[in-house]
């Protein structure tokens, strides 16, 4: 059985995101992950990086993208 190795990074934004959801706000951009992830304390890579790492946490399903630039929790927070 092969592992998968993702980086910390990708599942420290995940986390932000999952967060956001559980807070109430279903959807964050970019400007907002990375705002938030400085107040959790998360060393900020660019945004570009940034970007990348979000791309990669969607496509390992860990988070959704919801729209260009935004991206949102996968499942519905049950209130």
């Amino acid at each position: 059985m092969s592992r998968v190795h993702v980086p910390e990074r990708t599942v420290q934004f995940g986390e932000v995101v999952d967060l956001g959801a559980n807070a109430g706000r279903p959807e964050l951009t970019v400007p907002q992950i990375m705002a938030a992830a400085w107040r959790m304390g998360i060393t900020l890579p660019s945004e570009r990086v940034t970007r990348d790492s979000l791309n990669i946490a969607a496509e390992m399903g860990l988070i959704a993208r919801t729209s260009r630039g935004s991206y949102g929790a996968i499942r519905q927070q049950v209130a």
